[in-house]
């Protein structure tokens, strides 16, 4: 066991390699707290990074930060910099372990090769979305395929299927955008990326940006002539995470969650 000793307390960690997604994660933590973590992510498969000395640096940092209040994220740089840090609800290693369920769940198991393709999917999508998708997103899609997935009509495809005419992410994203979902002084962020179709024109809906504030809903039909699209959208998880994890515990028709979805927004 890793173990290095910071003023009066003692710290242990563990080196995660996702090559999949190319990033190391380095957890630290407390010897006698491991509750609070400290996560460190780093691009690249780069185990040989986490040296005593870096590891001490990190936790200086985080301490400056206020690490021993809550967990803390801080990512790299290519040359091994600092570059942002944030608050985190959880690590890759738990959104692995998360998926790792839902996999066995729904039974899939995917090969190398069709996992290298996601990931060249993913980098095309991307690029054509213009921002980055969450980790536990890729992962969603890395443990369970080419969508389809999920509740009800399913996670949509990450590329077209041949033996089906179902909607892609691009394909649902353009949709709304080209919708027009916007009021006077509210509109449907650019970041908000379509992720689960439930039927009927209500989708789940997962904010993508910086500032993530989780998963949202959006039902069409409520729109009115009276009303304005901001009614029709709301809050239904404070993260991703959250919601999957909900997803994880539910049966494989998503029932609990499309109850909840409602209960929150006070019509059922």
């Amino acid at each position: 066991m890793n173990r290095i000793k910071v003023g009066l307390q003692n710290y242990q960690w563990k080196v995660y390699l996702f090559s999949w997604l190319n990033c190391t994660e380095c957890v630290i933590y407390n010897a006698i707290d491991p509750v609070q973590q400290l996560v460190v992510r780093i691009p690249g498969i780069k185990e040989a990074i986490c040296t005593p000395r870096a590891i001490r640096l990190w936790i200086d940092e985080a301490l400056r930060l206020g690490w021993y209040q809550q967990n803390i994220l801080l990512e790299l740089n290519d040359n091994n910099l600092l570059i942002r840090s944030k608050q985190i609800s959880h690590s890759i290693v738990q959104e692995t372990n998360l998926c790792t369920l839902l996999a066995k769940r729904e039974t899939s198991r995917l090969s190398s090769l069709e996992k290298s393709n996601i990931c060249y999917q993913f980098e095309l999508l991307e690029g054509q979305l213009s921002f980055r998708l969450p980790t536990l997103f890729k992962q969603l899609y890395l443990h369970l395929g080419n969508g389809g997935f999920g509740p009800d009509y399913g996670f949509f495809h990450l590329f077209p299927d041949t033996q089906t005419s179902k909607m892609t992410i691009l394909d649902a994203y353009e949709k709304l955008n080209h919708a027009l979902i916007k009021d006077w002084d509210w509109n449907l962020e650019s970041t908000m990326l379509p992720f689960l179709y439930w039927g009927a024109d209500i989708y789940s809906v997962l904010d993508c940006s910086s500032h993530s504030k989780g998963v949202f809903v959006l039902d069409m039909n409520l729109k009115k002539e009276k009303n304005r699209w901001k009614d029709c959208f709301w809050k239904h998880c404070d993260s991703f995470f959250e919601w999957c994890s909900k997803w994880q515990k539910d049966d494989l028709t998503g029932r609990s969650l499309w109850l909840e979805m409602y209960k929150l927004k006070g019509l059922i």
